[in-house]
């Protein structure tokens, strides 16, 4: 995560530390960037498990106070190829939306607006999924955190929001791009607006912790 105009608190809230994002699957104890290595190299399913591990690391780094490592985390898993996925595999867009909202000062956030900025200017042109993706959760961190200072390198020419739901839903996965619009919408909500999980009160999708 880009340092400019970065965020770091080191103080703990009265209430004690971070909870689990719930919108991501629980970790079952310590995990380590190793664990994503060995999903990866899984010859039936590396993508999928990645996907899941990925996410599941993000918790884990989430609830240890480590919030830019946990979007980092993210990161590995919004960014794999749709094709090596199941078509009906969430992005975590929610999450990230989720963990910016909640952030309260616990650990090193950094300034996910340049991060997301400058991945997606310098996206090699034969990326435009990749692109599309990194603009979107430009998106998210700037509906989140709009008082995130911008890159003063950057021109941030980001594409509407609705331009990108559109292209995301052709190119990613199965109905990403409404994801993301989901997702956006909750960005935009105030705090007591704000659904407690992925179902709006319901049970976890992540309760059974099983890949998609």
């Amino acid at each position: 995560m880009a340092n400019h105009g970065s965020i770091e608190k080191t103080h703990c809230p009265e209430s004690g530390g971070p909870v689990a994002c719930p919108f991501l699957p629980l970790p079952p104890g310590t995990m380590s960037y190793r664990d994503l290595q060995k999903a990866a190299a899984d010859p039936a399913n590396g993508a999928g498990l990645l996907h899941h591990a990925a996410r599941t690391y993000a918790n884990y780094l989430w609830i240890r106070q480590q919030p830019a490592r946990a979007i980092l985390a993210l990161c590995r898993a919004v960014y794999l190829n749709p094709s090596d996925l199941d078509p009906a595999t969430r992005q975590p867009y929610e999450a990230l939306v989720w963990m910016l909202r909640q952030y309260s000062g616990q650990g090193f956030l950094g300034n996910p607006r340049i991060s997301f900025s400058r991945q997606a200017t310098r996206m090699p042109p034969g990326r435009p999924l990749k692109r599309l993706r990194a603009w979107a959760l430009w998106h998210l961190s700037h509906r989140s955190l709009p008082w995130l200072p911008p890159d003063p390198q950057v021109i941030e020419k980001a594409p509407a929001p609705c331009h990108l739901a559109y292209r995301l839903n052709g190119l990613g996965l199965s109905h990403e791009g409404d994801r993301f619009s989901e997702a956006m919408q909750t960005a935009s909500r105030r705090p007591d607006q704000e659904p407690s999980g992925p179902d709006s009160g319901s049970p976890s999708r992540e309760e059974g912790l099983s890949p998609e």
